[in-house]
């Protein structure tokens, strides 16, 4: 992986998205995905697009 800045120097930090196509269990796995970085000791944060703010929630109901 390349650095790209040093903002973060000092971090072990990842970004893991989970894709698929719809009802291919994305939100259903992703609880046991967290469970398990946690068990590992990893601080973990989670969101969804386009959902996540009052915006994205607006947008995702249009379908």
């Amino acid at each position: 992986m390349k650095e790209t800045s040093n903002a973060n120097a000092g971090h072990d930090a990842r970004f893991i998205t989970v894709e698929g196509i719809e009802s291919s269990g994305k939100s259903t796995n992703l609880p046991y995905l967290v469970e398990l970085l946690q068990r590992a000791g990893k601080a973990v944060i989670t969101t969804r697009e386009p959902g996540g703010t009052e915006i994205g929630e607006g947008i995702a109901s249009m379908r």
